[in-house]
């Protein structure tokens, strides 16, 4: 899975930052277009056990999903359609990369903070098996016609919206008032104060989108409130992988995998990293809600 003697990296995925006198509709198609290129090139190499082209991908139709989820108000009903292949083909991919995320990241952090060397190696052999077993899964999924159809999509045609004098604006004067729209629907102050998992993790997707939205429109979108997206979506990006790997540490618990002992090991390393993630939420969110 480490990718050694194939092709090297594609590029990162794309980003709007075209020239803000560009209207919204030929704004959108070509960062569509410019995605579904960046999925092609990288399909093969994760066909081919690539974890990095597997994480560009989800990166890819993350941005991309964002996108339409930014422009929703003025696009067709139809483009729901595309964002639901997107999603299908993401999720498609998810339990490689958690596999992926807990061997390449998770077990070193394990390791920094001192879990036993031989618990290290059971979990490793184990983790190895699962991602494999997970690989396997992943490569029939996107050899299914549904999600070869989604990869493959042309995009073509740009999108006609529900409103063609509000796509033919320049994406400078509407997209900030359409961020706007998504920033004004995040909702998470109670569940940052209860603690609750789910409710975290449903908070995260959505500034995640926040994000990667703002990512996309380059120096349309303002800086303050770019930089405190990041800062609250990697924060719940950790606690949500540490809560990840507690999960996988269930999966390997059996005799056959690395037995109980290694995996209550990495559970309880794992919930202590979570906590230790959530601190400061409340400052960081209060600072993305005055942005």
């Amino acid at each position: 899975m480490s990718g050694a003697g194939m092709a090297p990296p594609a590029p990162a995925p794309p980003r709007l930052h075209l020239p803000g006198a560009l209207s919204a509709g030929a704004a959108l198609h070509q960062f569509l277009a410019g995605g579904v290129a960046q999925l092609r090139a990288d399909l093969p190499l994760a066909l081919a056990g690539e974890a990095e082209a597997v994480h560009r991908m989800r990166a890819t139709l993350r941005r991309m999903r964002a996108a339409l989820a930014l422009f929703d108000p003025v696009l067709p009903k139809t483009a729901a359609a595309r964002a639901r292949a997107l999603r299908r083909l993401g999720r498609a991919m998810g339990p490689a990369r958690d596999w992926d995320v807990l061997l390449d990241e998770t077990l070193p952090r394990a390791e920094a903070a001192g879990l036993p060397v031989i618990t290290l190696a059971a979990l490793r052999r184990a983790a190895l098996v699962e991602r494999r077993l997970a690989y396997a899964r992943m490569r029939r999924a996107l050899g299914g016609a549904a999600m070869t159809r989604a990869v493959l999509l042309t995009w073509s045609e740009p999108l006609a919206g529900r409103s063609r004098g509000m796509l033919a604006q320049p994406v400078a004067l509407l997209a900030p008032g359409l961020l706007a729209r998504l920033a004004r629907g995040l909702r998470g102050g109670r569940a940052i104060e209860a603690g609750d998992a789910e409710a975290l993790h449903r908070l995260r997707r959505r500034i995640r989108r926040l994000r990667d939205a703002a990512e996309a429109l380059g120096e349309a979108a303002p800086s303050r409130l770019l930089k405190a997206a990041r800062r609250l979506s990697e924060q719940l990006g950790r606690a949500n992988d540490a809560a990840s790997a507690a999960a996988l540490a269930a999966r390997l618990a059996r005799p056959r995998a690395a037995g109980p002992v290694p995996a209550a090991a990495l559970s309880d390393w794992a919930l202590a990293a979570e906590q230790d993630a959530r601190r400061g939420l409340r400052r960081n969110w209060r600072k993305l809600r005055e942005a």
